[in-house]
């Protein structure tokens, strides 16, 4: 099984760009490991920044949850009115 992880700003652990590739199967490691050795590599800064999110990633897990929880409390709310596009004023 393979999976690749991206760092980019959007995403939980950010490290401005970059990502991760993992692998439990042995025989995809040179593989991997050589098409990183031909790309361009993570800056360090990024490396470090991504290091740094990772010590926090249960609290900002913990925060996703309450915001998805918080937008499916809203969504649930306004589902019993009926829906109606609003009206612009000028």
């Amino acid at each position: 099984m393979m999976s690749a992880i991206s760092f980019s700003r959007s995403k939980i652990i950010t490290a401005e760009e970059g990502g991760m590739i993992l692998t439990n199967i042995k025989r995809h490691v040179p593989a991997n490991e050589k098409a990183r050795d031909l790309m361009s590599r993570m800056p360090e800064m990024d490396a470090i920044m991504a290091l740094h999110n990772l010590r926090y990633l249960d609290e900002l897990l913990g925060w996703k949850k309450d915001c998805y929880n918080a937008y499916k409390l809203a969504f649930q709310d306004s589902s019993s009115r009926s829906a109606r596009t609003p009206t612009i004023r000028s």
